[in-house]
């Protein structure tokens, strides 16, 4: 039903909150577009979440990029992570 809904529409924000205003005929409508009304704002956040953006602002060249190993913050991240060998397998990583 979802699928049918999504194939007419395209975009979430294009299906009418109502059903009975739908181009398309699916079973349980009601259900869905109280489900879809109910859980809109987060399907956004969703859908914003999931999208890959491609245009952020780079200020740094590339060899300021490059990965060089654990800095000084690893260390407490790995301990929160409770995984004292991961600063040792990072550091191996890069030879240190």
């Amino acid at each position: 039903s979802t699928a049918a809904v999504l194939a007419r529409y395209r975009h979430i924000e294009e299906i009418p909150r109502r059903a009975i205003d739908w181009e398309v005929e699916v079973r349980g409508a009601e259900r869905l577009a109280s489900t879809l009304v109910e859980g809109y704002q987060e399907a956004l956040l969703f859908r914003k979440l999931a999208t890959l953006v491609v245009e952020g602002p780079i200020d740094a060249d590339v060899d300021r990029l490059k990965w060089s190993g654990p800095n000084s913050e690893f260390g407490p991240v790995c301990e929160v992570l409770e995984d004292e060998g991961l600063l040792t397998r990072a550091a191996a990583l890069v030879g240190r």
